[in-house]
């Protein structure tokens, strides 16, 4: 897992061909008045959803983690609240989907908070449990970037 700032994104492309390609989509490509769906990254890297949702509590959000696609995912507006766990230490409550590259799991530890706002970015990679979407201080609207880099 890598968190930083948006600015810094240059620094992190080498460690994984396909990450340059999503960065500059959110970089260069990305504008607020596109509209929510899934856009193609060029040569078959992967793809970019555009979302738009409400946060809710922790507890009504589950842990993913996915096998094909590495995560680059960045808070347009709003913020919302992101738990992290090694994939090692949570429990799976719906085994791995090759069709959606996603399973997903329970909280078995304490898990480390990201607090994600606009100008920042987080990446997770195989093994990164992540359940996001989850509210700060109460439930609110979120627009997101998520850059989905085939491995």
């Amino acid at each position: 897992m890598i968190i930083d700032l948006i600015e810094n994104w240059r620094d992190c492309v080498c460690l994984l061909p396909g990450l340059e390609a999503g960065f500059r989509f959110i970089a260069e490509t990305f504008s607020a008045s596109m509209g929510d769906g899934r856009y193609e990254l060029p040569d078959g890297q992967g793809y970019v959803n555009l979302e738009s949702y409400r946060t809710l509590p922790a507890a009504e959000r589950r842990f993913e983690a996915h096998r094909k696609y590495a995560d680059i995912q960045v808070v347009a507006s709003g913020e919302e609240m992101i738990e992290w766990l090694p994939v090692s230490m949570l429990d799976v409550e719906e085994a791995h989907s090759e069709d959606r590259d996603a399973g997903f799991y329970r909280g078995a530890g304490d898990a480390t908070r990201l607090h994600l706002v606009p100008g920042c970015f987080v990446v997770f990679f195989p093994g990164d449990g992540h359940k996001p979407g989850c509210c700060v201080a109460g439930p609110m609207d979120v627009r997101k970037i998520v850059a989905k880099v085939r491995l």
